[in-house]
């Protein structure tokens, strides 16, 4: 490609490469005359961050697949990389050192070392690639604190119990920082509430991982609170045009949110609504307790945030938080009919209107009435046609609105 002057260079584009890609991976047992095709081109791509579950029964290859793409095992045809390289073409060595410095494993069976202790257990696989053993022992005693074992550093794995003993496992699993943490039923052997208990640690550990830099407080302070919200203009409060939403199903959580930035709302017969992300411990961020009380009510409001109950639209109508309900297949008809009807009016005094009850939530009475004064007054400023509007009503003419009264 030429590059003129004055022009920009072109750009190339940016292609995350995945943190796992397998290509047709095979891989056949063999006994005697007796051949087993345990995977039958299997292909896999895992991006960076990402949590893969693989289920099946047992028997149906779920360790031989773990083993295949972490280079344990040989396959018989495919690619696996990791990480970009192509793992089972390296020579053993190689791929050895490969997944001391690059993976960790959750083995179902533990495969901790009896007679050392939880710390010395979970600094092994740093020594083992040269890490100093000050340093080492640091970091296997933050480990350990961060899946709950600190009073546990100097017990041995027959003085523990199966979770702290899994625990360890994650613990020496991660303490090495890898790219990829490979985990065979890690719950296997352990009680439900245990088991919940490590899944919960690894979607954690998962989720910290993700989080190189807070960067300071005040630019962390700031970035929450002057963006638009996380779902994009939720936070906005001068957006003066009139909104309509049309709801046609689910409506939670952030869905929800976002239907309370409209000024109307519509549902269809079958709508839903609820702050949901209750059931799973989600903070509101869209402005759910900044504008569901002003809509139903503080009492019934704070009821809807605290039960994360689900409302169907008959009662969404008669708390007031819909408009109106039309029949399903009505639904944009509707909202397009109503737009339309409201599009057809001046504009200027709705924006103005709107803007003086916007400004004046939470102000004394005196303050929004001097906002209805500004409001009159700038109309008059913007030459927004209040004098044209007055005349037509004076002389019982229709109006005619040039520039939607604006």
């Amino acid at each position: 490609m030429t590059q003129t002057a004055g022009s920009l260079p072109p750009v190339e584009p940016i292609y995350e490469v995945p943190m796992l890609d397998a290509r047709g991976v095979r891989k056949i047992y063999r006994t005697g005359s007796v051949e087993v095709e345990a995977l039958c081109g299997i292909d896999l791509t895992v991006m960076s961050g990402e949590l893969v579950a693989v289920m099946g029964a047992s028997g149906s290859g779920k360790t031989t697949l773990l083993n295949c793409l972490s280079g344990l095992d040989d396959i018989d045809e495919g690619t696996v990389h990791v990480e970009g390289i192509d793992i089972q073409a390296l020579p053993d060595a190689k791929r050895t050192e490969h997944r001391a410095k690059s993976m960790g494993f959750i083995f179902q069976a533990f495969n901790l070392i009896p007679v050392f202790s939880a710390v010395e257990n979970v600094e092994l696989p740093l020594l083992l690639a040269d890490v100093p053993t000050k340093e080492a022992r640091a970091r296997a005693v933050d480990m350990l604190g961060r899946v709950g074992l600190a009073t546990r550093l100097h017990n041995k794995p027959p003085e523990m119990s199966g979770g702290e003993q899994q625990r360890t496992t994650v613990a020496r699993a991660l303490v090495a920082e890898p790219a990829v943490v490979w985990a065979d039923e890690p719950t296997g052997n352990l009680d439900s509430h245990t088991a919940q208990t490590v899944l919960d640690l690894l979607w954690d550990l998962n989720d910290a991982a993700a989080l190189e830099s807070l960067g300071t407080w005040d630019d962390y302070r700031n970035e929450v609170y002057n963006n638009e919200g996380p779902c994009g203009y939720t936070r906005r409060a001068d957006i003066f045009k009139p909104i309509i939403a049309a709801i046609n199903g689910y409506c939670f959580a952030a869905g929800l949110e976002t239907a309370m930035l409209a000024d109307i709302r519509i549902a269809a017969e079958r709508a839903e609504f609820g702050a949901l992300e209750r059931r799973w411990n989600i903070v509101a961020g869209d402005g759910l307790t900044a504008r569901l009380p002003l809509i139903v009510g503080f009492a019934r409001a704070m009821e809807l945030i605290i039960t994360g109950r689900r409302i169907d639209a008959e009662e969404a109508l008669r708390i007031g938080l819909v408009t109106e309900i039309v029949p399903n297949d009505q639904l944009a008809r509707r909202a397009r009919e109503l737009a339309l009807s409201i599009a057809a009016l001046p504009q200027g005094a709705i924006r103005s209107d709107k803007e003086c009850l916007v400004r004046g939530v939470g102000r004394t009475l005196e303050e929004r009435l001097r906002f209805e004064a500004e409001m009159l007054l700038s109309m008059f400023m913007r030459q927004d046609r209040h004098s044209h509007g007055a005349g037509s009503f004076v002389g019982k003419q229709e109006p005619r609105w040039e520039h939607h009264g604006l």
